[in-house]
Order: structure tokens, then C-alpha cells, then sequence
């Protein structure tokens, strides 16, 4: 049976022992969660509220285009005064481009910092593949309190970077033990310090499939503060020109 079919009779809801005659490698999981949280090829509408001590609470709104290996773009729909920023993922680079600057030319972003003052990184949320940066092993299993299923055990998979680029030293991610759903994800800085963790919740039918329509981060760097990605639609496509993904589109 192929993978493809074994994930397909997973989330179907039959357990894990009756689907693995053993557990995937940690690589393979870490592939596996990545094709649970999006298709290869979407186009998807989404929202990201985010609370800081002190601060007013805020949501943005963007449409996003996504191609496997070939990038993401990006354009937001509110606020108001947010409205048509563009941002391109291209070959790990980010760059982003406001319509109503004087200039034609994008501004380069760093990975790691904030996404329009969120708690998620802009690599977080322009740069769905983890298997380009991090190599995974299975670490052992725990279990924790979630939103939907209550207390639930996990197998918990350890995805280590594999090159000084990428933007997290490593990724501790828990995965429902049978249905092998990512339910957590824990990041680590490269000086090995637990600094944010995301809960991904809501499962729904998008794009084909289930997935998770929540996804909320919390900072363990300003306490209290935390963003949430509520997924609007996403809809798998069978293709979507190179072209969309170009530094011509982006500041066209």
C-alpha cells in the first residue's frame, strides 16, 4: 500500500497498530505533518489575531498562494491601511513590497523576526516545509491537555536543524498517537531555549482533507502575548503559474 493510502485510512480514524506494521521514521512524520497541515499546491484566505500585554488586540486578513518548491505569495486584505502589502517566498528568501511606497523595489525580510508584529515568524507563515531545514527522530511519548481531545498521548518527534540556516535550532512536535495528527509544536532557539509553542486545533475538511483550522502561538518571550491563524478556506489547485511567484508579480 502506498504512504499516500496509509494516510488516507489514518485519518479515516482506524489505529495506529491496525494501519503501520511499524511506526514511519521520524522523517517520514515530519513529511507526514507537513502534508496534514497543507496540500503541495493551494490557494487559501486566512486571518491571524494577535494579543500583547498593553496593546490593542489585532487581526489581519491575507490571501495566500502556495507551490511546493517553487514559493509562497502573499497579499493582505485588512485592515484598512494594511491592504495590498505583498510578500514573496522565493528560494529562502523573503522579500516584501508595499503599493503605495514611491519605490518599485521589495524590501529584503529576515526570516526570524515578526510577522507584521505577531507572534509567528515570518518564516512561520510564508514557509510551510520543515524537511528542507530539519532532519527528524522519534523521541520518545508524552501527553498533554488539548483544546478538543482533552488529556491525549503523543509520539513525540524531534526535528533537528541540519543547516545554520534554518530559523530554529529545533522543533519538538507532538503527534496524536493513533491518528497521527501534529497536535504541538515546541520551538527551540539555537542556544537550546524553549521560546514559543504552537497548538494546532480545530480539524475540519479543507483542501480534500482534514486539517487543522486553528493555529495558536504562544510567547514564552512577553508573557501573555500569542497569535492565532484562523484558516477562512483553502482549496487544493492543480497548478499555479511560476509566474505568480516572480519579483515581477509582487510589485506589479
Amino acid at each position: 500500500m502506498k504512504l499516500t493510502g496509509l494516510i488516507v485510512l489514518i485519518f479515516a480514524g482506524l489505529p495506529l497498530c491496525g494501519v503501520f506494521a511499524q511506526i514511519p521514521s521520524g522523517d517520514e512524520l515530519l513529511r507526514m505533518t507537513e502534508e496534514t497541515i497543507n496540500p503541495s499546491i493551494y490557494r487559501s484566505q486566512m486571518s491571524i489575531t494577535t494579543v500583547k500585554p498593553g496593546q490593542k488586540e489585532s487581526t489581519l486578513g491575507m490571501e495566500v498562494y502556495y507551490k511546493e518548491d517553487t514559493g509562497t505569495f502573499m497579499e493582505m486584505t485588512s485592515p484598512a491601511r494594511s491592504r495590498g502589502l505583498r510578500f514573496l517566498e522565493k528560494e529562502t528568501n523573503l522579500y516584501m513590497y508595499n503599493p503605495k511606497s514611491n519605490s518599485r523595489r521589495p524590501l529584503r525580510l529576515s526570516p526570524e523576526q515578526s510577522f507584521q508584529g505577531t507572534v509567528f515568524s515570518n518564516n512561520d507563515v510564508s514557509d510551510p516545509k520543515y524537511t528542507d531545514d530539519y532532519s527528524a527522530s522519534l523521541s520518545g511519548e508524552d501527553s498533554f491537555n488539548h483544546p478538543d481531545t482533552g488529556k491525549t498521548d503523543c509520539l513525540i518527534v524531534l526535528a533537528k536543524a541540519k543547516r545554520k540556516e534554518a530559523p530554529y535550532g529545533k522543533i519538538r512536535i507532538w503527534l496524536h498517537k493513533d491518528s497521527l495528527r501534529p497536535l504541538r509544536f515546541d520551538y527551540y532557539a539555537k542556544s537550546g531555549l524553549l521560546f514559543k509553542s504552537m497548538i494546532l486545533s480545530d480539524y475540519k475538511e479543507l483542501a480534500g482533507a482534514m486539517r487543522p483550522a486553528v493555529m495558536h502561538m504562544d510567547s514564552y518571550e512577553i508573557e501573555g502575548a500569542w497569535s492565532e491563524v484562523i484558516i477562512d478556506s483553502m482549496e487544493a489547485l492543480p497548478d499555479i503559474p511560476d509566474s505568480r511567484f516572480s519579483t515581477a508579480a509582487l510589485t506589479r
